[in-house]
């Protein structure tokens, strides 16, 4: 009896470790190449410090305003990205990888600030400035480790995690709109290339074919950029306020800072040299 029993256990084991080493096929490895359009909602967090001096001598005593404003402008760039990529399994169900992002993204977004002097011993404001930045963050590039697991015979499901570079346009003006009479304003702009650094992670899933070097992937990646200051933008100003009046003195400075940080969504397609998946265990 118990001969009869360990028989039967026997061809079981031998069964379920056939069905499992059937049901188990290795993912794609090696090295790859591939090519993704995207879309990356960008959103610029910024933070601003606007001060003014006025020296009015009619007033016989110099006044100081001063405001920070903060907000955020977000809008979804386009963008065409290319991976070169290695990865290799450490066990019949997990792989190790990792992968260079290089993307370009040829749009732009802008958000502007109203500002005045808001003085309550004017009846109106002296001046309205209108300070605009425009971004554009035309490169990124990653650097990730990508760990994955083998869900099914084709279908992986992988994280990302590493290191985030941008380099972005900036263009920072003000332009103003003076009730002073006989008014001299000049001012400073900012025009400038600025690298950001930072850091990125992303989930994905890879769907292999039978007989092919392709796979089809959906990615999501967050990328994080440290602040960047922009130059600060220094004015003077000059009029009078009324007719007879003396003339008065603006001095004024406004410092802007960003904060960067994008959400995007990929959808392409990865070319494994070594080819098709191997059986495995």
């Amino acid at each position: 009896m118990n001969l009869i029993i360990k028989k039967r256990f026997k061809w079981i084991g031998l069964l379920l470790g056939v069905g499992l080493s059937a049901s188990v096929h290795a993912a794609q490895e090696g090295f790859y190449i591939g090519l993704a359009p995207g879309i990356s909602n960008w959103n610029a967090n910024f933070s601003n410090k606007y001060n003014r001096a006025i020296s009015d001598p009619n007033l016989g005593a110099p006044f100081s305003y001063f405001s920070e404003l903060d907000g955020v402008a977000n809008k979804p760039l386009p963008n065409i990205n290319l991976l070169l990529g290695y990865q290799q399994h450490i066990s019949c169900q997990y792989l190790l990888g990792v992968e260079l992002l290089g993307g370009y993204q040829g749009d732009k977004l802008s958000f502007t600030d109203q500002l005045d002097t808001a003085l309550s011993f004017a009846p109106i404001a002296l001046t309205e400035l209108t300070a605009k930045t425009t971004v554009q963050p035309n490169y990124i590039v990653d650097l990730t480790i990508k760990p994955g697991v083998l869900f099914t015979n084709t279908l992986v499901g992988y994280l990302k995690a590493g290191i985030a570079y941008a380099h972005t346009k900036t263009n920072f003006s003000v332009d103003y709109n003076s009730t002073l009479s006989g008014a001299s304003f000049s001012i400073n702009s900012d025009q400038s290339s600025k690298s950001i650094w930072g850091y990125t992670v992303g989930l994905g899933m890879e769907k292999s074919f039978e007989c092919s070097n392709w796979t089809l992937f959906g990615e999501y990646d967050f990328r994080q950029y440290n602040s960047t200051t922009l130059n600060t933008i220094n004015f003077v100003e000059t009029g009078t306020a009324a007719i007879g009046a003396l003339p008065l003195t603006t001095n004024g400075t406004y410092n802007r800072n960003l904060n960067n940080y994008s959400n995007s969504f990929l959808v392409g397609v990865r070319y494994y040299f070594d080819g098709r998946p191997q059986t495995c265990c």
